[in-house]
């Protein structure tokens, strides 16, 4: 005859009775545990989703550094070269991260700030987040005042080689200016003369504005300077959203507790079992240390 050997795995089997006695041995630590769980975890979620509101607007600008003239300069041939390689001008590029960098670095103490150089539209998008809408009306007035501030510290710094450059050009006018009058008393051709006389105003003209120009820009104040700046930096407004509310997506109450109740039951559960276990675990330690303390038998 031959023998049927249990599956190593027989005794370790647990039927549904062994999980019902169990169930009713710690009944009460696991409804007390699930409880206690449950409860505070239901309180911690609830707690972190209670949430002040914020509102967000965006502004998206563009600035187009402009080779102006300053104040009554009419411009003679070389000037607006003159002008452009001033360094009242900057790289565009330049202008872009500057500004990105003093709107990022230093935000109002009651509003979000957050500048982005788009390099491939050469534009400036700026996010405005604010707890309260009301402070968002007037976002877009103060963060271009912001920018043109900062540009204004650029232009004031690039005054002194701007008004170098205005001293050369008015001592080259001034020798241009000396040599036709010396044409003039020098020719007997009235044609001639007429056309020099012509071209001896033309320079007056020109030497008294850059003069003026000159004084005014050595004079310069902050209004001033503010006001040039916003014209060799104009900014132009391309793109502003409506105020809108962030609403942060979140759970029901009555998930959050169905979900704390499960994760307390399973903890609970882990607990009890462990509880149980742990004077078994004791019982085969102190079983463990009386072998090991022992006499051995000596062997015949």
């Amino acid at each position: 005859m031959t023998s049927v050997n249990p599956t190593p795995y027989e005794d370790d089997e647990i039927s549904l009775v062994d999980i019902f006695r169990f169930l009713l041995r710690n009944g009460r630590f696991i409804l007390a545990t699930t409880l206690i769980f449950t409860v505070g975890g239901l309180f911690l979620t609830l707690s972190r989703q209670v949430t002040t509101p914020s509102y967000t607007q965006t502004l998206t600008i563009t600035i187009t550094p402009t080779p102006l003239r300053l104040f009554n300069w009419f411009q003679p041939p070389n000037a607006a070269a003159l002008i452009a390689n001033s360094p009242i001008t900057m790289p565009l590029v330049r202008i872009y991260e500057e500004t990105t960098t003093v709107l990022n670095e230093h935000p109002p103490t009651d509003l979000q700030r957050q500048a982005t150089y788009d390099t491939t539209n050469q534009s400036l998008e700026i996010t405005f987040t604010a707890p309260d809408p009301d402070r968002l009306a007037n976002a877009d007035t103060a963060v271009i005042e912001t920018i043109n501030t900062s540009l204004a510290e650029h232009t004031a710094a690039s005054v002194p080689t701007t008004l170098t450059n205005l001293d050369r050009q008015i001592e080259q006018f001034r020798t241009v200016l000396t040599r036709i009058e010396t044409e003039i008393t020098n020719t007997t051709n009235p044609l001639r003369q007429a056309a020099l006389e012509h071209q001896r105003a033309s320079l007056i003209t020109q030497l008294i504005s850059q003069e003026q120009d000159y004084e005014d820009l050595s004079n310069i104040d902050s209004e001033s300077l503010l006001t040039l700046t916003e014209q060799i930096f104009p900014i132009l407004i391309l793109d502003q959203t409506e105020i809108t509310e962030n609403i942060a997506a979140s759970r029901s109450p009555i998930q959050m507790a169905i979900l704390s109740l499960i994760a307390g039951f399973m903890v609970a559960t882990l607990a009890a079992i462990i509880r149980e276990q742990i004077p078994h675990w004791r019982a085969e330690f102190a079983a463990a240390q009386a072998a090991a303390t022992q006499p051995q038998q000596p062997s015949d």
